[in-house]
């Protein structure tokens, strides 16, 4: 065939053109799964409910709120919402939490712990009192205290010789419950390191402690992470008395023990304290009010600052690189 040099030149017959192209932006797309939170009626059955839409769930909650989480895809999602068995579906967000020590700060008084040739009694302990107290009986003998503490952090160091760690669960999916990076650790001794002839002593020296990993060790968790551990505490309130949260993140209280349809963390820990599980959480440490940190900011939650104190006295007269040790949590 002889064609103009004006002339376009196809490769296939012109009238395929439309069809290919119609055929090109006719392409489906597919929505991603997102992680996401599924919250349920009490008394509905979380793995019930995950497997009537064939998901595995990421994590299951069945005492402090009934509910799972998963990756689900939007069709997935929108079914549940219609479920009436199901109070909310909503994102699973992963946030940074605020811990009340830096990484670098906890790995030096890790240090000066381990490094210790005798025990020390930090100003912490001084400053409340612990080194008077009849129940630590703090005096270089190893009677522990009778009384089982949650640490809900980036785990405690399982075969710490400081330490009486008797068990623990992970809620971040990194399928163990133990520290990878140390402040989780820090927290538990200054709660309950031994009273021995070694590195430092707890305001409760001996506690059984429990690793409830609920941070990774950049310091991030979802939204799931921290239910689970949470949800966990009250679900073995036969046990344990108290819980602390070393962490924090912006927001505030309710002042209404939340809601299943809005602050599920707030409504899990009421929830919890229901059960008799005491709630600890650090207030910041930014030395600012705790009405925008949760959740210290919770009238549920006994909340604890910071002091940096390095003779264990009121008055402000101790002079810095008295004490190395300077806390609390």
């Amino acid at each position: 065939m002889i064609r103009s040099a004006s002339q376009p030149w196809y490769p296939f017959p012109v009238r395929i053109l439309p069809v290919a192209i119609l055929a090109l932006t006719a392409v489906p797309t597919f929505a991603l799964a997102a992680p996401t939170i599924v919250v349920l009626r009490d008394g509905v059955d979380p793995d019930a409910v995950a497997a009537s839409v064939h998901v595995t769930p990421t994590h299951v909650f069945t005492s402090a709120i009934s509910g799972f989480s998963a990756d689900l895809d939007p069709s997935i999602q929108r079914h549940l919402s219609r479920n009436p068995d199901v109070v909310v579906v909503r994102p699973d967000v992963s946030r940074r939490f605020t811990s009340a020590r830096s990484v670098e700060t906890t790995f030096r008084a890790l240090a000066t712990v381990v490094e210790a040739r005798s025990q020390v009694v930090s100003p912490a302990n001084l400053r409340v009192g612990a080194d008077r107290s009849a129940t630590a009986r703090i005096d270089g003998v190893d009677d522990r205290v009778d009384a089982d503490v949650a640490i809900l952090d980036t785990g405690i160091q399982p075969d710490h010789p400081d330490l009486n760690v008797v068990g623990g669960v992970d809620c971040v999916r990194g399928r163990t419950s133990a520290d990878l990076v140390g402040h989780g650790t820090m927290v538990a001794g200054i709660v309950g390191a031994l009273d021995n002839s070694f590195g430092t002593v707890g305001v409760a020296p001996g506690a059984r402690l429990w690793s409830v990993r609920v941070l990774s060790s950049r310091g991030t968790g979802s939204e799931s992470s921290i239910l689970c551990g949470i949800d966990w505490v009250a679900g073995h309130a036969d046990t344990i008395e108290v819980a602390n949260m070393s962490l924090g993140q912006e927001g505030q209280s309710d002042d209404a023990c939340g809601t299943l349809s809005g602050d599920l963390m707030h409504a899990a820990i009421c929830s919890a304290t229901s059960a008799g599980v005491t709630f600890t959480a650090a207030a910041g440490n930014q030395g600012s009010g705790i009405s925008r940190l949760v959740p210290a900011a919770y009238p549920e939650v006994i909340s604890v600052a910071a002091t940096v104190d390095t003779d264990g006295l009121p008055g402000g007269l101790g002079h810095a690189g008295d004490q190395p040790l300077v806390e609390a949590l």
